[in-house]
């Protein structure tokens, strides 16, 4: 060998060492398999802990897990010979039988008449132990999405649904497969309601949250209504991809709102013909709740805060704050109920005339925590009764 030749091997071993990576120079069988390790570099033998001498003595087929022999067939290195080259992963094993993860980059070299397979393998133990974080991250994160009681979307900037938990489709009555790719707007939503949502999604693509009460359209065209947390999905560089949609179905609490309503509407327009008005005072906080009726009744503009009890005195006449200021004591001290006749002065200086009843609410001790009742307007009622006396009164002048 001429002293060039010597000068280029040692180029050749410095470059072959230099590298950080494991790298493998393969001798290639007659049938195209891999033989013995022609050469392999320092970190070959630094990372699977065998010498130069011993590792030559040995073949790939030596340092990989039994469990990867099959991949290894005729075919494989048939294609790595047609293609030049072929990026892979693998498992090697050291000398102390220790698994490392390997991705492999293998190309053919012509070589002074001799073919070999050369063979980088880059430890990826670290990049494993990160995927396997990653995979038990998610599966956590994907138990959590199925165990919530909420239902739980993907959507996209488009508005299709990404993916769901079990319990959103159950809410809306679909199979999971037929909810993916549904729109959360124009499939889900009633054409009155999607003007409002499209808005929504304006402020989500700009990267705002919010929570809102939902009416949503279910499978079978009936209503569900949901408490909707919405939030937005940045990717890695930041921009708006896509919102989070957490939904609480509160259906039957809307129903209950609408009953009480229904109810609330039956009882103003019931106190409103009688013109009954009901109130309520607690005693501890001196805190004042009138219906309705009671306004109109008294004719103070339900906008303005009400007075407290001690203040009540100016809608009444002097005599009647007097009854009832007395009533009141009693009732708070012993517990008792009482019933007066009062007469209120409204703000345009009509005297209406009342019948006022009151009784106790008690704690589990027995104390007196606050007062309730009615206010009956029998003006007219009076005014009656008076115009009848003075009808009959006459009656009986006429007939002497």
């Amino acid at each position: 060998m001429g002293e060039d030749d010597k000068a280029g091997e040692n180029i050749f071993r410095d470059l072959f060492n230099s590298i950080n990576d494991p790298m493998y120079l393969v001798n290639i069988n007659q049938d195209g398999s891999p033989g013995r390790f022609q050469d392999v570099n320092e970190a070959a033998c630094r990372v699977l802990g065998y010498t130069r001498e011993e590792l030559l003595k040995l073949s790939p087929r030596d340092i990989n897990i039994p469990s990867n022999h099959g991949r290894f067939s005729n075919d494989f290195f048939h294609e790595l010979r047609s293609n030049g080259r072929m990026t892979y992963e693998s498992t090697h094993l050291s000398k102390l039988g220790e698994s490392i993860p390997v991705e492999a980059n293998a190309s053919v070299l012509h070589y002074k008449n001799q073919r070999y397979y050369v063979v980088i393998a880059r430890n990826i133990s670290n990049r494993k132990l990160a995927e396997q974080a990653l995979k038990a991250s998610e599966s956590r994160y994907r138990r959590i999405i199925e165990t919530m009681q909420e239902g739980f979307g993907e959507i996209d900037l488009g508005g299709r649904i990404i993916s769901t938990n079990a319990h959103l489709h159950q809410m809306f009555g679909y199979p999971q497969d037929e909810m993916i790719g549904l729109n959360m707007i124009e499939d889900l939503l009633f054409p009155e309601d999607q003007p409002m949502m499209h808005e929504r999604q304006k402020g989500r693509r700009q990267g705002q949250a919010g929570a809102y009460d939902q009416r949503f359209r279910t499978k079978t065209g009936g209503t569900m209504w949901a408490i909707v947390t919405a939030t937005p999905v940045r990717n890695t560089e930041g921009i708006v991809c896509g919102s989070f949609a957490m939904m609480t179905d509160i259906t039957e609490r809307k129903r209950a709102e609408e009953a009480l309503k229904i109810s609330e509407r039956s009882l103003s327009e019931a106190q409103q013909l009688a013109h009954i008005g009901n109130w309520k005072w607690t005693v501890e906080t001196d805190e004042v709740q009138w219906s309705k009726e009671l306004y109109r009744i008294t004719g103070l503009n339900p906008e303005l805060p009400l007075p407290a009890y001690a203040d009540m005195g100016s809608i009444y006449t002097k005599e009647s704050w007097e009854l009832l200021k007395q009533a009141v004591a009693v009732t708070v001290s012993l517990g008792t109920s009482y019933e007066l006749e009062l007469d209120m002065i409204r703000p345009d200086g009509q005297i209406r005339c009342c019948n006022t009843r009151g009784i106790a609410v008690k704690d589990e001790s027995g104390r007196v925590i606050c007062l309730s009742g009615t206010v009956q307007d029998i003006t007219a009622f009076k005014q009656g009764e008076k115009e009848k006396a003075e009808i009959k009164a006459q009656l009986v002048l006429s007939s002497k």
